[in-house]
């Protein structure tokens, strides 16, 4: 940020499916060294977490249709996501979601 002037950085939509990019950036900002990206099982526990979450807030039928887009987004750049994600997207039952996550 010194180096370039800057007040600040915008993350936005770079978050969405992507959380931890926050604490990638502070990693950088603070010891001067990129966080490598999450593992898959990080991402997983990070998911499922997410799901319980949405669920205890949003209820079992809004958190499994607000679920799709944000499961999607974790997968994104993973093997085998396109198929994952329209799984996902066609499922009707949340506790088979959650069975998907701990399947990946």
């Amino acid at each position: 940020l010194l180096s370039t002037g800057v007040d600040g950085i915008s993350l936005g939509r770079g978050v969405q499916g992507n959380p931890f990019l926050i604490r990638r950036i502070r990693s950088l900002l603070e010891k001067g060294m990129q966080e490598p990206p999450l593992s898959l099982p990080e991402r997983k526990e990070m998911m499922l977490r997410h799901l319980r979450l949405m669920e205890q807030i949003k209820g079992e039928h809004l958190a499994l249709l607000e679920m799709r887009k944000h499961l999607s987004w974790y997968m994104e750049g993973l093997p085998d996501a396109a198929r994952w994600r329209k799984e996902v997207n066609q499922e009707q039952d949340l506790r088979a979601v959650y069975r998907m996550v701990q399947s990946l």
